[in-house]
């Protein structure tokens, strides 16, 4: 599978690289489809394993989160309070707990079986 070629089919316009709300349509579309684009790498990647829970770093909306497959338990944390509770409202199922960025996350070791990191944006380009 030749990832590099699929991502160019979802390349969005310049204009939506500043992450300024609000969000068109068109971009939460985008959103959405690169999400897809990326739950089915990873499940294709991880169909073969025995994984039932994953936490999600970064979790935003949590349309990666969503579009995983093959796992029971699905948790995303986020340094933003305004992003959990959209997740919330959109993803009412998933298990979401608010972080600091400069603290140890709250879980032991080993609790999930897969941990995904998608589109993190260190802490001070973000208020930048």
């Amino acid at each position: 599978m030749d990832f590099g070629l699929q991502w160019y089919k979802f390349q969005p316009p310049a204009r939506w690289y500043n992450f300024a709300p609000p969000f068109t349509p068109e971009h939460i579309d985008w959103v959405k489809q690169t999400c897809i684009w990326k739950a089915d790498i990873l499940y294709d990647l991880t169909k073969n394993l025995s994984f039932s829970s994953v936490l999600e770093i970064g979790t935003g909306r949590g349309d990666v989160l969503n579009a995983l497959k093959g796992f029971d338990k699905k948790t995303g944390v986020d340094v933003s309070e305004e992003a959990l509770k959209q997740h919330k409202t959109i993803y009412p199922k998933h298990q979401l707990v608010k972080i600091d960025a400069d603290e140890k996350l709250p879980f032991i070791d080993k609790q999930f079986d897969c941990v995904l990191l998608c589109i993190i944006l260190p802490k001070n380009w973000a208020h930048d």
